[in-house]
């Protein structure tokens, strides 16, 4: 949810489940500190916030992947000195760093799913003794 001055909006945004499933190992571990956060119009969030045990977790990591994790949140090329940072106007999300560098994030692009799932019902639940055997109808 994204507050502005006319109000919250929801805003989708296109992120791997196994990324989710991550960051939900990481509060059950105890190494994120979640919040549920509510706007003024009833929308909830959850924010998170890194532990004491998460940056006692973070010790053990690799300083190769802690290098690409990095590099990840910076800027490219002559721009790789500065942090990007995350604004949303209007219905788009851009990143951006303090030294110039701006790009339109395609995370709210949903593009389409990479599987397609077959119509099941159940025989109790059919008005037709046909099997929907595609998504035509």
């Amino acid at each position: 949810h994204v507050d502005s001055a006319s109000g919250t909006r929801k805003l989708w945004l296109l992120v791997a489940q196994q990324g989710v499933s991550m960051v939900n190992e990481l509060c059950e571990a105890g190494h994120l500190n979640c919040l549920r956060v509510v706007t003024k119009e009833f929308w909830s969030s959850i924010a998170y916030q890194v532990s004491a045990s998460g940056l006692t977790f973070l010790e053990t990591v690799p300083d190769e992947l802690k290098k690409q994790v990095d590099e990840s949140l910076r800027g490219p090329g002559e721009h790789k000195t500065a942090l990007l940072e995350v604004s949303v106007e209007e219905m788009k999300v851009w990143l951006r760093t303090s030294t110039g560098y701006s790009r339109m994030s395609t995370i709210v692009e949903c593009g389409r799913v990479p599987y397609v799932a077959s119509p099941f019902i159940p025989v109790s639940l059919r008005h037709s003794p046909f099997l929907a055997t595609d998504n035509a109808h």
